[in-house]
């Protein structure tokens, strides 16, 4: 910001005095970087939002998709411009500096942790568009949380709910979220501790269906419902919708602690962040009732219009996923001569459960680790930057899978990889 005060001429009292009006000079906090552009949020514009999750906030950006299958799930999937979210570049995310996605394994496998990242916390998001690396050909997204610099406290409660009815499924859905963030200031250090939970159910993601119409199985006589839907499926074949997976319940518990010591010319700064997460589709519903009797029907085989169709063991079965990590986090921030600037961080993400089971496979992640070392120096000129930046990553995963195959005749067959 710039003014002109009041001046008066020297060389006679008689001469006019002038006094020009303030103004006010702009600019973006940092330069745009090149090759990519830049887009930021800060607390004061997403406030009024409300978002459920982190997630969330990356809807408010310019030619970004996000495609998430509940609340507070961990299997968000981004796309940015225009690309397909099942078959994204490689986005990068990092909260405080510290990285959440993994950049070594692409699809869903590397998706970003966003259950450690507590919306109420949030200072700013940043979302560099790409391309730039090859771990980061899509762009980077940088979450940057709330500082401790003085003394606070916060308590928050929210409550939310949705109605949704698609075939034979019209329901209310609910939820809520708890939270806190606690932060105290003594001398040089900064003490930060938050956490949260949330509770919501969430609409069917998936529906049982067929195409296969086939000829009466050997044995009893199919069944004869009501109930069905006949549409046609995205490529035009016509199909029998019969049921749905049921209502996801989600639970979600975050807890982080950050310390910051703030010297000079430096910033040193310490996270330790936990999330926990369990969702759990135990009561799939059934839309088929025995055209006699009008009891419910689940299994085996039955007859809707004429049309032959073997229902799947799905729709009597449920769906448990458990996931847990643990990230901690190390980093040095200053200022170098001639306007250079630097960031380095260590860190350490550990999956300590991942867990998925359904009617036809178990999946289980004992042990995961993916280790992180990031250095970027910086240097602001009038339109852009100059940066270097060094990663180095590792990762290591050990997995077990059980395939359950449905023969036909309700008998399974157990692979175990």
């Amino acid at each position: 910001e710039a003014s002109f005060a009041t001046t008066e001429s020297k060389e006679s009292h008689e001469a006019p005095i002038y006094e020009l009006e303030d103004f006010v000079v702009t600019a973006n906090r940092k330069p745009l970087t090149a090759p990519g552009t830049k887009q930021e949020l800060r607390q004061e514009d997403f406030a009024v939002w409300e978002p459920t999750d982190a997630a969330d906030l990356l809807r408010y950006f310019p030619n970004v998709n996000v495609n998430k299958p509940a609340i507070g799930s961990d299997e968000s999937l981004i796309a940015v411009r225009d690309q397909s979210a099942l078959a994204n570049g490689q986005l990068w995310v990092l909260v405080d500096g510290f990285p959440i996605s993994n950049p070594l394994r692409a699809g869903p496998g590397g998706a970003a942790r966003l259950n450690l990242v507590d919306p109420q916390t949030i200072d700013s998001v940043e979302l560099h568009y790409g391309p730039f690396s090859g771990y980061a050909s899509a762009g980077v997204i940088h979450y940057t949380t709330l500082p401790s610099s003085e003394r606070s406290a916060e308590l928050g409660v929210r409550y939310f709910w949705h109605d949704f009815e698609l075939y034979g499924t019209d329901n209310i859905y609910e939820g809520y979220r708890v939270n806190f963030r606690l932060t105290e200031r003594i001398d040089n250090w900064g003490i930060g501790l938050s956490g949260s939970y949330l509770d919501e159910e969430g609409n069917p993601q998936r529906f049982f269906s067929t195409t296969n119409f086939e000829a009466p199985p050997p044995g009893p006589p199919p069944v004869e419902v009501n109930g069905a839907f006949l549409d046609k499926d995205p490529v035009g074949e016509e199909r029998i919708v019969y049921g749905s997976q049921g209502t996801r319940e989600t639970s979600v518990g975050t807890v982080a602690l950050d310390l910051t010591h703030y010297f000079d010319d430096a910033t040193l700064r310490w996270t330790s962040r936990y999330s926990t997460r369990e969702s759990i589709t135990d009561n799939p519903e059934s839309y088929l009732t025995n055209a006699i009797t009008g009891e419910p029907v689940s299994s085996g085989s039955a007859i809707f219009e004429g049309n032959t169709i073997r229902i799947s063991p799905g729709l009597s079965g449920s769906e448990i996923r458990s996931e847990s990590e643990w990230l901690n986090g190390l980093g040095l921030s200053g200022e170098l001569p001639d306007d250079w600037s630097y960031d380095l961080t260590l860190s350490a993400l550990q999956i300590l459960e991942s867990d998925n089971e359904n009617a036809n496979r178990i999946e289980e992640t004992p042990e995961a680790y993916w280790l992180n070392g990031k250095a970027t120096i910086s240097k602001s000129e009038l339109f852009g930057q100059e940066t270097l930046d060094g990663y180095i990553g590792y990762e290591w995963t050990q997995a077990v899978l059980e395939d359950l195959n449905f023969n036909g005749d309700g008998s399974f067959d157990q692979r175990t990889g």
